[in-house]
């Protein structure tokens, strides 16, 4: 905590005081020594058994019917189930979730999913600054092919059209009823990179980091 509000209250200083109103030219902060930077924790992917046990609860929700909070959440169920689908299937982030359209699937008017199809996001998409092409592998391509929420959609809809709360909350519930332990819904992105190395790309760390971005 330490060393995030140091870092955050120098980039302040820097380019507001200093930078946009020119008030002073002194930082501060130049006098002290800055906090450690505390290691990064490693962030542990979920297992096979855990993605599916997820999955396969968030596509047949356990329900009570007699529960009005219970029926309203089933009707986001088709939105989240295709966005956790993209998110385990890709490794795309969680934010690049929530900006996906589906004509960021489209090559010309149509989704061609015959020919290596990817998806193809733009730089306003993404946090790498540029545009990124994101292949989508045989699973999902099947999974999309035959899904009714999906197919539904127009060019300009939104795949998953609620924020990153949002879909970080709806995971978190339906872990806890899956049974599955909760470990975040950035480790998506860590599960695909983790899996896809020993699988989808055989060993090949270059193929699975230009997937990654």
């Amino acid at each position: 905590t330490r060393y995030k509000f140091y870092t955050s209250l120098n980039l302040l200083w820097k380019t507001y005081f200093i930078g946009v109103t020119r008030l002073t030219k002194y930082n501060p902060l130049d006098d002290l020594e800055p906090p450690t930077k505390p290691e990064p924790k490693r962030k542990e992917p979920y297992n096979c058994d855990e993605v599916f046990s997820l999955l396969d609860e968030v596509e047949g929700p356990k329900i009570d019917r007699n529960d009005i909070a219970d029926l309203a959440r089933l009707i986001g169920m088709p939105k989240l189930s295709v966005a956790l689908n993209i998110a385990f299937f890709t490794g795309l982030r969680a934010s690049e979730i929530c900006r996906l359209q589906l004509k960021d699937f489209h090559r010309g008017n149509t989704i061609d999913w015959d020919n290596n199809p990817y998806i193809n996001l733009p730089a306003n998409k993404t946090k790498e600054r540029l545009a990124k092409r994101v292949f989508v592998p045989p699973c999902l391509v099947n999974f999309l092919k035959n899904n009714t929420y999906f197919n539904s959609l127009n060019s300009s809809d939104e795949i998953y059209p609620h924020t990153i709360r949002t879909l970080r909350e709806a995971m978190h519930e339906r872990c806890l009823v899956a049974g599955v332990t909760w470990k975040g819904s950035a480790t998506t992105r860590t599960t695909f990179g983790t899996h896809a190395v020993d699988g989808l790309y055989e060993g090949s760390i270059e193929k699975t980091a230009r997937q990654l971005g």
